[in-house]
């Protein structure tokens, strides 16, 4: 059996663990990370759980809170819903793709390092 994984942005996939032929891989399982191309913008991954999705569209606009830059002092990260999973990972949660901004600038203008995880 064979699978073709398919990305919906131009950039270079980096594995995080090493994977061999054969191999299961389980739901929720990360097999790979996409680093968009500079030109591109970001997307942030969300989790949620069950009880949230009903308040949660694809389309709707988000503010993002970040754990190391307070938002009463930083601002937040403005994005928009591009797609929620139709399944949960294993440990129950669902997970939300936030398409952001070319470049991470907040509501109060400040800049947020490229490489940041929220």
């Amino acid at each position: 059996m064979k699978y073709l994984l398919k990305s919906e942005i131009n950039g270079k996939v980096s594995f995080l663990n090493y994977w061999s032929e054969n191999q299961t891989v389980n739901q929720g399982d990360l097999v790979l990370t996409i680093m968009p191309k500079q030109n591109s913008g970001f997307i942030a991954k969300l989790k949620t759980p069950a009880q949230n999705l009903g308040k949660v569209r694809t389309g709707q606009l988000v503010n993002i809170k970040l754990n190391n830059y307070p938002d009463y002092e930083f601002g937040v990260l403005k994005g928009q819903i591009k797609s929620i999973s139709e399944i949960s990972d294993n440990e129950g949660f669902y997970t939300i793709d936030v398409d952001l901004p070319k470049k991470l600038i907040t509501t109060y203008k400040e800049k947020i390092f490229q490489n940041y995880v929220i």
